[in-house]
Order: C-alpha cells, then structure tokens, then sequence
C-alpha cells in the first residue's frame, strides 16, 4: 500500500512538475526559448515578426484564424443582383450593353457612343471587380492575374475622399482550399490543436491621388491585415508565408499592391475620374470625381 501510495505521489509531483513547466513556457518568447532561427517554409521565426511574441499569444492568434465571421469584417457588402443591374444601366450604351462577363474590362477599354459622366456608387464598382477578376482566364494584367491565381473574392470596395486624396477600404476572401494540405503537413502533429481555416479576409486599406491628364487612379497601398485586426503580427505573418507561394506577390503588402493596380487597370478602363464643368461641354480630370461612396467617370468614346 505504501509503494502505491509512493507512485501516486510521485506521478502527480511529475504532473505538476509539467504543469509548471508547461505555464512557464507558454509565457515565454521564441527568442527566449532559443528558437527564433527556426525556419518555417522557408522562412525564420525572426524573418516573421513574431521571434518576441508569447507563444501563449501566438497559439492564441492561431486559433482565432478559424473564428471569424464575414459579417464582421466586411462592413460595406453588395447584393450581386442589385449591382448587376445597376451595372446593366451604367453600360447602357456601351461595348458592354447587354453582356454579364467583365472579363474584357481587364485588357480594353470600355466604349460609349458620347462621352459623358458615369457615376458608379462603391458597392456597383466592387461586383463590376469581382466580376471582371472571377471571369478572367489568361489575364492581360499581371496584378489581376496575380489575384486571380490567388483565388481571391472581392467582398468590399468602399471609397472615401480626405484631405484632396482618395481612400479604399477593400476586403478581398482568399480561399485556403489549395495551400490546406501544405499547412497541415507543415504544422505535423500540431494539426491536432489547430483547424486550418477555409478561408481567411485580408482588410486593405489604400489611397490614391488622380492623373489630371487621364483621370487614371495611382494607388498607394497603406495598411493591410487579416481578418480586421491590426493588432495582431501572428495572422500576418502566417499569411505572409501562404502568400509567399503565389507567383507574383512575396507577401501579403506585396499583395495589397497588386491589389491596388487592378483596381486601377479596371477603374481607367471604365473610364477617367472626373467630371464636367457645369453648362459647358468641358470634361476635366481629377479628385473632383471623388466623392464618399462614389466614383464619377468620363467615358472613353468609340
């Protein structure tokens, strides 16, 4: 009876002993634990970002990648049925008069009979977008191209005006499906304690200024992050490694750039931000055509 007494007490002294050891460790840092060398596809925990982040908050940050919910990432959502109405009216009259495929926006422009003003609200110029990316095949466009590959879903495009500089807030889906297998294998036996998501949001927020010869937007990317939060290097930096995989894009700000080029390449050949010198037949370029929620556009003509 004293022996088995003995190995009871020695066994919960050996859990403790772990359970200590375990709490100590999870409060401590990559770099604390001699790891911040260690290579993960490719790159180390230091290249990363997150040598000096708890691994409580990194498995934490893991976790929450699986949690999310569209609605509350995507603030400025469209009706694809509504907008392709309103698509419908905007190219009446146009090349694109009666079509539902985008595609050909990508590579030519679009063409009226008259030049004129077209206004498009955000949420039209975010389907128009989406249509354009999801349609294309062998894109003209590298950036869309680049999107396209990357199995991403525009959900959001919402378009402000500041300090005489245009804003966009985009929030793209990417489809986990074809890298799952790849982190699963990546992650070995941590697969257990971690559900690699379907899909994640990459929130992009981007200015742009006005050619005022053409009217062509040129984008600045700002900021990016995933799933909303700006809070959080771990989500970012396991979507850099996912994004380094996509031809074309290093990561996931080498992704808002792209991002930001097609939404110019499509945006110009729809037609140059501006407007018309009130009663008089004059079409002029720039930030004028920007408003909170909208977009105004000069037509290229046939």
């Amino acid at each position: 009876m004293k022996v088995f007494k003995g190995i009871i007490f020695s066994l919960v002294a050996i859990v403790l002993i772990l359970v200590i050891a375990f709490a100590v460790v999870i409060n401590l840092t990559p770099r604390q634990l001699g790891v911040a060398d260690l290579k993960i596809e490719g790159k180390t925990v230091e290249e990363m970002g997150i040598a000096d982040t708890k691994i409580v908050d990194i498995y934490k940050s893991v976790k929450s990648l699986s949690k999310v919910n569209e609605s509350d990432v995507v603030t400025n959502t469209y009706d694809e049925e509504q907008e392709k109405d309103k698509s419908r009216d905007n190219f009446s009259g146009s090349s694109l008069d009666g079509k539902d495929d985008y595609s050909s926006i990508i590579s030519g422009k679009v063409e009226y009979d008259t030049r004129k003003v077209v206004e498009y609200d955000d949420v039209t110029l975010a389907y128009i977008f989406n249509n354009a990316v999801q349609n294309g095949t062998d894109s003209s466009s590298d950036a869309v191209k680049v999107l396209k590959d990357a199995n991403v879903v525009v959900k959001e495009i919402t378009i402000g005006v500041s300090d005489e500089k245009g804003t966009m807030r985009i929030v793209s889906m990417v489809e986990l499906g074809q890298y799952k297998s790849d982190i699963e294998n990546a992650l070995g036996a941590a697969k257990a304690f971690f559900k690699v998501p379907e899909k994640v949001y990459i929130v992009s927020e981007i200015s742009f200024t006005v050619d005022e010869t053409n009217g062509k937007m040129i984008t600045k990317s700002e900021s990016v992050c995933v799933n909303g939060n700006n809070d959080d290097p771990v989500t970012k930096a396991i979507l850099n490694v996912i994004v380094g995989k996509i031809d074309g894009v290093d990561s996931v700000d080498g992704l808002n750039e792209k991002l930001g080029e097609a939404v110019s390449v499509v945006t110009y050949n729809l037609g140059g931000i501006g407007g018309v010198v009130m009663d008089e037949d004059i079409y002029v370029y720039g930030i004028c055509g920007v408003r909170d929620h909208k977009i105004s556009l000069v037509t290229h003509v046939k």
